[in-house]
């Protein structure tokens, strides 16, 4: 029976160390691609890193990835791969995400996928060109609700896409957002004052440091939207903000922003 469970804990360590290793390479890689430049990125890592994880000729596969059962035609978030703008690679995928200036996914094979988007003239700016907030343009801040989304909806994704595929193992999901010096994020679901407390220079990132969240998720007890929740927590501290300054959850950490007919309430007051 011992020699059993030594045998365990030497597997599950292997597993775990083929993980910070696969992660490490990839963080490297990415952050020498972006250089200075403002972006977010998430990912997950199954802990059974098996090369043939996850088939692209499966067909329950294929329409998770191109129509999401989660999309939002009027959200913010991850929506699945545009399929005209879809490369097949050696050892994946790669793409872009649907909707304009919204990003690029990544799936490989062995079950790895990755999320990433520049903050800057994207969908994280979203309200900056709105009229009543004309006053705030030379200040960089995070739009709430795609903050708050992102890790939503690639989470529900994850959940699909994981379950058709069959992958059972625990796995780390790793949220990032890389050079936000000076950047700020409003606390809740915000208005015009929750700006100007933004604008005095509340509520900003003081460091170029990268804000790293994650955690590791065990398949039967995974709820994507309270793992979102969770991830979100570091997010809102590094800004200076606490727990219930995050909008568009419920007290369970369940994601909270649709309406009865299924679209977004988008939160800005006008």
């Amino acid at each position: 029976m011992n020699f059993k469970h030594a045998n365990i804990r030497k597997k599950n360590t292997l597993q775990t160390s083929n993980v910070d290793d696969f992660r490490h390479r990839k963080y490297n890689e990415f952050t020498r691609s972006i250089k200075i430049v403002p972006y977010y990125r998430i990912s997950t890592i199954p802990f059974d890193l098996k090369t043939n994880a996850i088939s692209i000729q499966n067909q329950k596969i294929q329409k998770i990835l191109f129509s999401p059962p989660h999309e939002r035609l009027r959200g913010f978030g991850v929506r699945g791969f545009l399929r005209r703008e879809t490369y097949q690679e050696l050892n994946g995928i790669k793409g872009s995400n649907i909707g304009l200036d919204s990003g690029e996914i990544t799936l490989e094979w062995n079950g790895y996928l990755e999320y990433r988007c520049p903050i800057v003239d994207s969908y994280f700016f979203w309200g900056k060109e709105l009229p009543q907030y004309a006053n705030f343009d030379a200040m960089n801040w995070l739009y709430p609700l795609v903050v708050c989304e992102h890790p939503v909806s690639f989470l529900r994704l994850v959940r699909e896409l994981y379950t058709a595929a069959g992958i059972t193992s625990p796995f780390v999901v790793i949220q990032e957002y890389h050079n936000l010096l000076r950047f700020a994020l409003p606390a809740g679901a915000p208005d015009f004052s929750s700006l100007i407390f933004c604008l005095d220079g509340a509520h900003r990132c003081r460091s170029w440091d990268p804000i790293i969240s994650d955690t590791t998720v065990y398949p039967p007890n995974f709820n994507p939207d309270q793992t979102a929740f969770a991830l979100l927590k570091n997010v809102y501290t590094a800004f200076g903000l606490r727990e219930v300054d995050i909008p568009f959850f419920d007290k369970w950490g369940n994601f909270s922003r649709n309406n009865s007919n299924g679209e977004y309430n988008y939160g800005w007051q006008t």
